[in-house]
């Protein structure tokens, strides 16, 4: 069975079912901006689209340092929030950062805040 979206955001209480990992998604999203699986104009109409994904200025975005640039992509649904960026610091190679959140009640909503306080630890200690 193949699930569609809207029915993808329907997600059973500990089902893995249309799930992934940080490790996976990092590990695609590496490949994506930093080896040869796209060609050089499809790899930039990617993080351009990333680039202006309002969704994720509350997310990993929001826990960057000043002057650093997300391309990020978000999902969420019930109580879990996702978000994968390339990370780009001023004069640096790309930091590709993958968050998973899930709370433990799945009638909660999910917590952005999260997110980006993560994201905010991790990337301080790149500084």
């Amino acid at each position: 069975m193949v699930n569609v979206e809207d029915d993808l955001n329907d997600i059973e209480p500990g089902s893995t079912e249309d799930t992934s990992t940080p490790a996976a998604f990092t590990s695609n999203l590496r490949e994506l901006v930093t080896g040869d699986y796209l060609a050089e104009q499809d790899r930039d109409l990617l993080l351009d689209w990333m680039s202006g994904n309002a969704t994720g200025d509350t997310l990993i975005r929001a826990g960057a340092p000043s002057g650093w640039s997300v391309a990020d992509k978000s999902g969420g649904a019930g109580g879990i929030r996702n978000d994968v960026a390339v990370v780009t610091p001023p004069g640096r190679a790309p930091i590709i950062v993958t968050v998973f959140t899930a709370r433990h009640d799945p009638t909660m909503k999910y917590d952005d805040s999260l997110v980006a306080r993560t994201a905010e630890v991790v990337l301080a200690a790149l500084v």
